[in-house]
């Protein structure tokens, strides 16, 4: 880690777009953002990632996330120079400098998985990060991720089928398993508005967020987040009904309970305080 952090370049000044690992399994991850905080081997080189991918394991392709993330150039000292390595260690003191994966390419059918990755990327930043940071989301990211709401939802009988699915279910099943906590602030709607128009029901006193999809996708999640532009009127009612079919999920799941908060919202708190659930 010292040589990488004392000695290496930071992967901003790089004239190189994209790095390669190649990995002998088809792993999946919780997120396409992400750090690597032990020594990992990079290449500049699709190819030599290839070789170590095997016939049965992905290749990733990582770009800059932080341009002060810094990898150490191997090249000069390597017996294998061909191999156009990298070496790259995250610091465990420093949480702010991951790299980012843009695509999965899986050996033995020479799938490419970049437009999920893309739309699961996107769709982690509606709901737990949101900000603008990869632009706006797209028709063909919004089918995907409706695709995949379907797939998991326990109560419809839709399956993935179509080229890819199974991986690409499984990386889907891996993120929705890790997310515990959903912050959606709506100023970032715009950005998110295909994908934003499946996580709410359209009342006549505006959008409510469908928490009762939430529960049942996401069954390790501990709190729900939403912060709307101004101080917007609640359709209480629509509200109440999505709480009532969430609290059935969340009884027949494992979580003890599940804490909602909104923010910049007006509603009905007398009819609020009469509910049950």
């Amino acid at each position: 880690q010292k040589a990488v952090w004392s000695f290496g370049d930071e992967i901003g000044d790089s004239k190189m777009s994209s790095f390669f690992h190649g990995i002998s399994g088809q792993l999946v991850f919780p997120s396409f953002v992400c750090q690597f905080r032990g020594p990992t081997s990079l290449t500049a080189q699709q190819p030599v990632a290839a070789t170590f991918a095997t016939n049965n394991g992905i290749v990733l392709e990582l770009q800059e996330e932080n341009p002060r993330l810094r990898y150490f150039n191997c090249t000069w000292l390597s017996c294998f120079s061909n191999e156009d390595e990298r070496l790259l260690i995250a610091p465990d003191y420093d949480d702010t400098l991951p790299i980012r994966m843009c695509t999965i390419q899986c050996m033995q059918t020479a799938y490419d998985y970049g437009k999920f990755v893309r739309a699961f990327t996107l769709f982690n930043w509606c709901i737990r990060r949101a900000d603008d940071a990869y632009g706006q989301t797209t028709n063909q990211d919004a089918q995907i991720i409706e695709k995949m709401l379907n797939h998991f939802d326990r109560d419809n009988e839709y399956e993935n089928k179509f080229d890819g699915a199974e991986y690409a279910n499984a990386l889907f099943d891996e993120f929705r398993n890790n997310v515990q906590h959903i912050y959606i602030p709506m100023k970032y709607a715009e950005y998110y508005d295909t994908v934003y128009r499946l996580l709410f029901v359209e009342s006549a006193h505006g959008l409510v967020l469908r928490y009762a999809m939430l529960c049942k996708l996401f069954t390790n999640c501990k709190k729900i987040e939403i912060e709307y532009n101004c101080q917007t009127k609640l359709d209480t009612d629509v509200f109440l009904m999505e709480l009532r079919d969430a609290a059935k999920y969340i009884k027949s799941d494992t979580r003890d309970e599940l804490q909602i908060e909104m923010k910049n919202v007006k509603c009905n708190v007398d009819a609020m305080k009469k509910a049950e659930f």
